[in-house]
């Protein structure tokens, strides 16, 4: 965890919803229900 002042960024995110990908569904969901704070 960082102790230092964080800093946030709004984001746009663009995809084919045809193709599948677990990975970047489960971020969007959290992304969209703002239950934590993602870190990368």
């Amino acid at each position: 965890m960082l102790t230092e002042k964080q800093i946030r960024w709004n984001i746009g995110v663009a995809w084919n919803p045809k193709i599948k990908n677990h990975r970047r569904d489960d971020f969007l969901h959290l992304a969209v229900a703002g239950e934590a704070d993602i870190v990368m």
